[in-house]
């Protein structure tokens, strides 16, 4: 029969297992749920990018390539002005 030092030894080498375990598991929830909002934050960055190209590019169906019309006409306009100044 274990004396009662024994007894509280273990008893206390429980606790702390115990405690350790606990400990374990929510740090590897909470790395779990980092990773998992780490995850969708890079996911949604990359369909809003791919969205703003798309529409830049006239691929959307609504787009028309009005983006790409707007965007080149001031850049043709100025290597024009800038072929036939006089200067």
């Amino acid at each position: 029969m274990p004396s009662r030092l024994a007894r509280l030894l273990q008893t206390i080498a429980a606790s702390i297992q115990e405690m350790v375990m606990l400990t374990l598991r929510n740090v590897v929830a909470s790395l779990a749920t980092r990773r998992s909002l780490a995850i969708v934050a890079a996911f949604s960055v990359s369909v809003m990018c791919a969205t703003g190209i798309a529409a830049f590019a006239g691929l959307l169906p609504a787009s028309d390539h009005v983006a790409m019309a707007v965007t080149a006409t001031p850049f043709v306009d100025m290597q024009v002005d800038d072929a036939t100044s006089t200067r």
